[in-house]
């Protein structure tokens, strides 16, 4: 039975007094926002006599036949302690072996994975802590607010699906690690889950990885030597093994390297794209050395890699650095020959005479329809001359005329025999060098580029020619 009340004064004391003999309990009514501390944990005098949760006394016997100022009579010793009221946010993290974002039985808790506790707009660090061997965390001590938690992933590892059920059994952490906003209420009860949530948990599935390696293979012998150079920029596809779907593509860096991380156990393909005026190397010569090409040869793509999540981190069954792509540069040329025509059929005949000692030039066009002079040679004894290790480009060649000689006339029949020098400024037609066909063929390697010349009659000076005069001669 309620008998009287009173509030605590500006010192926090208060007082019953009048009281007949009898057992009396005091009830403390605490403020919004905090505790009763916990009961009976030292001396009388000093701790707090109230039960936490009803804020009740034990009771207290008051014996009036006791002299003024005895404890029995007039009872001085029944306090209450109170504490700003908190929450607390929790609590799991868990391998989720069958990626499927739910905690089972047969799954391991991981321990050691740092864990923070943000404001509920994630721009603020409030603390930290890192799971113990069970798994857990716990942030206590919270006032009423909203926050979120911020898991970091274990090497190795993804999160989970998010929220895929039961908030007891599942993840709560989305693909950068964040949870939802948590909301506490410290008003509420200790054991509502609104206060004191114990169900912000954090499942991680293991992944695995490939990479690793372009290099030119200068050698083409099929195998990674020292001195062959790395290739940058090289577009890599990950392809799914079983569907031939592309899941993902990178290119690689400065040192040839790709990688693609992340990967759930599966088959998995990668494709590697040739770039421009290259081929794949010969693949597999030696497979076992992890130092051979992988790639196709034709499509760039290799067998199927079958990635096991079920491996330690760094066994090559769970990470794979040895799907390599060597390449070999394709290269063209343009070749030809220059030579007397003596007979001025402007072909090449058994009667004309290799002509040594020409300057040819070798143009490429570096826009459309704009040619620049990017090499010159000079004719050998047999009158041939060769411009090598050309890309995939248009080009023109002009010959230099030698002193007192004209051009031939120019395409007049057979192509390995006529001459193609355009009379005017020396100059062949467009050669179209395209270094994909293969080395036999004239689109790569061009052989009959060719200048015939005829010397200029002696009644012509640069080769402008006038009449003989023509005298009468008495007999």
């Amino acid at each position: 039975v309620k008998i009287d009340s009173t509030i605590t004064d500006a010192s926090g004391k208060y007082l019953f007094d009048s009281l007949v003999a009898g057992t009396y309990s005091v009830q403390f009514v605490k403020p919004v926002g905090v505790d009763f501390v916990n009961q009976n944990v030292g001396v009388e005098s000093t701790d707090s006599d109230v039960n936490p949760t009803t804020g009740k006394s034990d009771p207290v016997v008051i014996d009036t036949t006791k002299p003024i100022g005895d404890p029995a009579r007039n009872n001085r010793d029944v306090d209450a302690g109170i504490k700003p009221a908190y929450g607390s946010i929790g609590d799991f993290v868990w391998t989720d072996v069958n990626n499927d974002g739910i905690q089972v039985p047969s799954e391991l808790p991981i321990p050691g994975v740092k864990v923070y506790l943000y404001n509920g707009a994630g721009t603020v660090k409030l603390d930290s802590a890192i799971t113990d061997a069970n798994g857990k965390y716990l942030f206590d001590s919270l006032l009423t607010g909203t926050y979120k938690v911020k898991f970091v992933a274990p090497t190795g590892t993804i999160p989970a699906k998010q929220n895929v059920g039961n908030d007891l059994m599942d993840s709560d952490a989305n693909k950068l690690g964040w949870s939802q906003v948590v909301t506490i209420n410290t008003a509420l009860l200790p054991s509502d889950t609104l206060r004191n949530n114990p169900n912000v948990d954090a499942g991680f599935v293991p992944v695995g990885s490939l990479g690793d390696y372009v290099w030119f293979d200068t050698n083409k012998d099929g195998l990674q030597t020292s001195g062959e150079p790395a290739v940058k920029g090289v577009k890599v596809y990950l392809i799914n093994g079983t569907t031939g779907a592309k899941l993902d593509s990178t290119v690689t860096d400065t040192n040839g390297k790709y990688l693609f991380d992340s990967l759930l156990s599966g088959s998995y393909k990668v494709q590697f794209v040739a770039p421009k005026d290259t081929n794949f190397t010969t693949k597999g010569t030696t497979p076992t050395s992890g130092l051979d090409s992988n790639p196709n040869a034709t499509t760039g793509l290799t067998d199927a890699v079958t990635i096991d999540t079920s491996f330690p981190l760094g066994n090559a069954a769970r990470d794979n650095r040895s799907v390599d792509a060597g390449l070999t540069v394709n290269l063209g040329s343009i070749a030809g020959k220059t030579f007397d025509d003596n007979d001025k059929s402007g072909t090449q005949n058994a009667g004309d005479t290799d002509r040594s000692g020409v300057k040819v030039y070798l143009y490429k066009e570096t826009t459309p329809g704009v040619f620049v002079k990017v090499d010159e040679v000079v004719t050998d004894s047999q009158g041939n001359y060769k411009f090598n290790n050309l890309t995939s480009a248009n080009y023109q060649v002009q010959f230099n005329k030698p002193t007192g000689s004209t051009y031939t006339t120019p395409n007049v029949g057979d192509d390995t025999k006529d001459s193609d020098a355009n009379p005017a400024d020396g100059r062949t037609g467009i050669i179209n060098i395209n270094t994909n066909l293969p080395e036999t063929d004239l689109g790569r390697n061009s052989k009959y580029n060719d200048a015939g010349f005829t010397p200029i009659p002696d009644n012509c000076k640069d080769e402008i020619c006038v009449p003989f005069e023509i005298k009468k001669v008495k007999k």
